[in-house]
């Protein structure tokens, strides 16, 4: 499952806040607050303007993802979710209850406080995801493509909401696929199977990883996937946030970009120069201590290892050069 087609955020609620403003005539200086807007960068500014938006702590905070995505994290949660009853983002909605964003239809449930995307017949095929404001977003997941077409929608501390819950969802889902799969083919007993040393097993579990995400490297130069793995076997670390038994234990550099990478593309761009941009990026996020609060301390220490493998990455891929 991959997103594709984000090419920009929008901050959607400006004109219409402006609008209803006039309407009650409620316009007044002390009222007035200045709404950061949301936005995608394609370009890469210097690091002293990072910080250059208004607001204070994280409020307006400008970060890059590891693709050079800019995400202005500005405060937009108390314009866009004022309303403590009805569905999400219910104020942007017809008198029949439907939101059109981008071309993509969802459908507000003001009674359970839901906000609908696709079809809700199954349960099985709906992920609900809350969201900062009250009440859940409720989208079906052969609706996830369109979820990112519309992700402008969307305050930032959602936008996270959503990108965590759906990697989570797609991690989850595989992982459910390949021990169905194992089952399947099992066959032969635990005393059947020939031992294996610990390099063995380390190098089978790298394939077993690289195999697994080799989505990743599909459209990017060959060297890439050589440096990493090359880091890999010197860092024993996999660099997409997997535990030894393939869990997430935190939403890596990797993951995000994915995120906002069409699926024709790779996220690491098409060479090994900017493979390598894609590391320093990494790192310097990794590095970023605005970015780091909140973290526990658990996802802290594995963020730590994730820039230890960054910086052996970016050194296999400048060998190349």
């Amino acid at each position: 499952m991959k997103i594709s087609d984000v090419s920009k955020f929008t901050d959607v609620c400006g004109d219409y806040l402006e609008e209803k403003e006039r309407r009650m005539g409620s316009f007044s200086d002390e009222n007035e607050d200045t709404i950061p807007e949301l936005s995608v960068q394609e370009n890469h500014p210097a690091e002293s303007e990072r910080k250059t938006y208004t607001g204070s702590g994280s409020e307006g905070f400008l970060f890059y993802l590891a693709n050079g995505t800019a995400v202005n994290a500005g405060r937009l949660q108390e314009k866009l979710c004022n309303e403590s009853k009805g569905a999400p983002y219910q104020h942007l909605a017809d008198e029949n209850n439907i939101i059109e964003y981008e071309g993509v239809i969802f459908v507000c449930n003001s009674e359970k406080q839901e906000l609908c995307l696709g079809d809700m017949s199954n349960p099985a095929d709906v992920l609900d995801i809350p969201l900062s404001g009250g009440g859940v977003l409720r989208v079906n997941r052969n609706n996830i493509g369109a979820l990112a077409k519309a992700i402008g929608m969307f305050s930032p501390e959602d936008v996270g909401r959503i990108m965590r819950a759906v990697s989570q969802d797609s991690h989850c889902r595989k992982k459910q696929a390949e021990i169905e799969e194992e089952v399947t083919m099992l066959g032969e007993t635990e005393e059947e199977k020939p031992s294996e040393s610990s390099e063995e097993n380390r190098i089978r579990e790298e394939n077993d990883v690289l195999t697994r995400q080799k989505d990743y490297f599909e459209h990017a130069p060959e060297g890439v996937m050589t440096a990493w793995k090359a880091a890999m076997e010197e860092t024993g670390i996999n660099g997409f946030g997997l535990d030894e038994r393939g869990k997430m234990t935190h939403i890596s550099q990797a993951v995000l970009a994915r995120l906002f990478t069409d699926s024709s593309q790779s996220v690491f761009g098409n060479s090994v120069e900017s493979a390598i941009r894609f590391s320093e990026r990494a790192l310097q996020n990794l590095s970023d201590q605005e970015l780091l609060r909140g973290d526990s301390a658990a996802v802290r220490q594995e963020k730590e290892k994730e820039r230890q493998f960054y910086m052996v990455f970016a050194e296999k891929l400048r060998e190349q050069l």
